[in-house]
């Protein structure tokens, strides 16, 4: 049972952390990652609200471009039975959670979409199965399922053609047991 517990309170630091706003003088833990790296022109940041996170930023189809994604390090050391809640207040766009196993900088993401609505509070839960393995916007076959202890890395992206100014409030990060 006190095993149990430490582990439960590791947990809501590490879910707390995610959310939580920095000190003065401390610098995010997002890395902006957009199609710059490709020569396009698309920003983004995140950026600590009172209500929580804040991914912002233009995409801009110039140039080849069409993406805007953050990123930023981190462990969960999950058990396999716990699913997430994701709660954001949206602008209307379709986001992608992603998750990483590698530390590469381009290698594969194991991501899920979900939709917003503009001026509006929504939850989003998932599962370990909705997150997908792709690369570069294709699925990858064959690669492993994603488990919460893989994960090194989390973030979020908007692409698929959706352009102009985009705002995406993140509320709340949260993981349960699946009862």
């Amino acid at each position: 049972m006190r095993t149990y517990f430490l582990f439960f309170i590791g947990l809501l630091m590490s879910v707390l952390t995610l959310l939580s706003p920095l000190a003065a003088g401390q610098t995010t833990p997002w890395v902006s990652v957009n199609d710059s790296v490709m020569g396009g022109v698309s920003t983004s940041s995140m950026t600590y609200t009172e209500q929580g996170l804040r991914f912002s930023g233009n995409v801009s189809l110039a140039n080849n471009g069409g993406f805007a994604s953050v990123r930023r390090v981190i462990s969960l050391n999950l058990p396999e039975d716990h699913h997430l809640i994701l709660t954001v207040a949206g602008d209307g766009n379709t986001y992608q959670l992603r998750f990483r196993t590698e530390r590469g900088f381009d290698g594969v993401a194991y991501s899920a979409s979900f939709d917003t609505k503009a001026n509006t509070t929504n939850q989003h839960v998932f599962n370990l199965a909705d997150f997908k393995p792709v690369w570069r916007g294709r699925s990858v076959p064959n690669r492993p399922k994603l488990t919460w202890q893989d994960v090194i890395q989390m973030g979020f992206m908007l692409t698929d053609k959706q352009t102009g100014e985009f705002v995406l409030d993140i509320v709340d990060i949260d993981f349960k047991p699946t009862i």
